[in-house]
């Protein structure tokens, strides 16, 4: 284990990106190999934040699940990957086992509008004015991941409408 102050030298291996909906992992699952480096957009699962810096899911659920509407940017088109905590883990585990590196992607094959998010919840949407810098696309190259055999087996769909089930 290591000490209290090489912990405090040592650079986190995970760091937050310009996109605050995007997070680059780096590191090595063993020592003989060397370091890669993974993007991943739009985590959701268990385990989730709301508030300030909450992901969009858990700020939906949430709201949801006290009655409120759910505030949409507009123009509420704006597509974003989301994808399954268990998925990123899963990834990041063979990457780190059989990558070589840098720039594997990690996300599901789908994006969706903020909108159609919200949608999903069947909650009441109130549209928000729209914040400068808003990002419209969502674009991640899962090629070098796909190549190692992964790919994303949970949907965004399907675990908004177990939220929206009681189910979770």
């Amino acid at each position: 284990m290591a000490s209290a102050a090489t912990r405090a030298r040592t650079p986190s291996p995970r760091r937050p990106t310009p996109s605050s909906s995007e997070t680059t992992a780096t590191g090595t699952a063993c020592r003989s190999r060397s370091p890669t480096s993974t993007t991943f957009y739009n985590v959701y699962g268990p385990g989730e934040r709301a508030g300030t810096y909450g992901t969009l899911i858990e700020i939906f659920r949430q709201r949801f699940l006290a009655g409120e509407e759910l505030p949409v940017t507009s123009p509420g088109t704006q597509q974003r990957i989301f994808t399954h905590v268990d998925d990123i883990v899963d990834g990041l585990l063979l990457i780190g086992e059989h990558g070589e590196g840098d720039e594997f992607g990690l996300g599901a094959s789908e994006s969706f509008s903020i909108l159609e998010v919200a949608e999903m919840f069947g909650s009441p949407i109130v549209m928000q004015p729209e914040a400068r810098g808003n990002r419209m696309t969502a674009k991640l190259d899962v090629t070098k991941s796909t190549a190692l055999g992964w790919s994303a087996t949970n949907s965004v769909r399907d675990y908004i409408a177990g939220i929206v089930a009681g189910e979770s």
